[in-house]
């Protein structure tokens, strides 16, 4: 008889401690995004109109390829944070945020990611393959290492003129463990990303203008819809290459 009016009790209490849980779907989770460079920052001054660029797709390690955020924490020693993830593909992300950085650096309409417009001409493409990107908060600083390659499109045909290897390191600011500190210091490393691959290309667009590029003119040589297809992108492009986790 003791067990029988027991086992109601123990069933209101668990409820009770439940309840505050039930019918709440909120999740303890918190979600980010990298942050462009803002609008009207300073752009790259070309001696003439703009190159128009397309943007393959970002390549990133597997290591990255997650949802949560990674966190190195020792030389030798990764943490993939459940509770702060991010709110796109890594990717995905890096890619989106160096194009509109891009498109601050040479302006409105000269930057496209792929899968472009069909009616969108390029003069040149850049292709990215990071190989390290994340928090290491022992060190209080964030990483970014990377190959960009730029490729000049003329007609049909396409040469590499630019391929190098960079590496970028910014202070976390406030605590290694606030991660709006972080993504803010991720953020900032794209930015200085973007900036060398916009003052290459004017490098390049400026020898190329210098040479009188045959005597053809940038709506000549651009690639036009049909002569690089979506389906070429990034062929003959770099191959990734990714180094491990170990810091050195």
């Amino acid at each position: 008889m003791r067990n029988i009016i027991l086992a109601p009790l123990l069933f209101v209490s668990l409820l009770a401690l439940g309840g505050c849980s039930i019918g709440d779907s909120s999740s303890p989770s918190r979600f980010y995004v990298l942050t462009p460079m803002p609008e009207g920052s300073e752009a790259v001054s070309f001696e003439g109109e703009p190159p128009s660029v397309g943007l393959t797709r970002v390549q990133i390690p597997s290591t990255l390829d997650r949802p949560q955020m990674v966190i190195y924490t020792a030389p030798n020693e990764v943490k993939y944070n459940e509770f702060n993830r991010w709110s796109e593909p890594l990717s995905q992300g890096i890619g989106e945020t160096i194009r509109r950085n891009l498109l601050v650096l040479m302006g409105p309409g000269k930057v496209s990611a792929f899968p472009w417009m069909q009616t969108f001409p390029r003069d040149y493409n850049v292709q990215v393959i990071v190989q390290e990107f994340g928090a290491y908060t022992y060190r209080n600083e964030v990483v970014l290492r990377a190959v960009y390659r730029i490729e000049r499109l003329d007609g049909g045909d396409r040469e590499t003129v630019a391929v190098s290897e960079v590496t970028y390191t910014q202070p976390i600011a406030g605590n290694t463990q606030n991660f709006d500190d972080i993504v803010k210091a991720e953020s900032q490393t794209l930015i200085r990303l973007s900036r060398d691959i916009a003052s290459e290309i004017k490098k390049l667009d400026s020898q190329a203008e210098g040479s009188g590029d045959d005597g053809k003119s940038k709506e000549d040589s651009a690639t036009m819809p049909g002569k690089d297809d979506t389906a070429d992108a990034g062929k003959g492009m770099l191959k990734s290459h990714y180094r491990t986790i170990s810091t050195e």
